[in-house]
């Protein structure tokens, strides 16, 4: 059996991971965003999230943020809690370039600074606008 020493170990441990599934890509962070617009239009502190789901605020904090990836079941409590349809945590997006694009990392300024904006009403109307600009004028 192949033995490794704690020397061996370490090395391998210390080398970044390529491709590394765990680690958070644009599209975490923007659920992340969502979140946090979500939880903030229903005038809810982190902690105040948190403590239903058994979580810290500092962990609601660095979902919003985008430095800790959240899981299905616990983004899907989270929408419950603030009372919002669960694919509402998602981008929207009508193509599925846009969203294998944040997958790869490769960010989507429109989407993201869309993203940003804290009420839904004024969000969807750049939406709209940004969706008819693009049918009248396309690639």
């Amino acid at each position: 059996m192949f033995k490794q020493s704690s020397e061996d170990i370490k090395q391998n441990t210390d080398k970044p991971i390529e491709n590394d599934q765990r680690s958070c890509n644009a599209l975490d962070k923007l659920i992340g965003e969502n979140l946090a617009i979500h939880r903030r239009s229903r005038g809810l502190s982190q902690s105040d999230l948190g403590k239903p789901l058994g979580i810290s605020y500092q962990q609601i904090q660095k979902y919003e943020r985008g430095l800790n990836r959240i899981s299905a079941s616990r983004l899907f409590l989270c929408a419950k809690l603030l009372n919002v349809n669960f694919l509402d945590m998602f981008p929207h997006s009508n193509s599925a370039f846009d969203l294998m694009s944040l997958l790869d990392g490769t960010p989507l300024p429109l989407l993201k600074n869309t993203r940003k904006i804290g009420k839904p009403n004024i969000r969807h109307a750049l939406e709209d606008l940004a969706e008819a600009i693009s049918n009248q004028y396309p690639l």
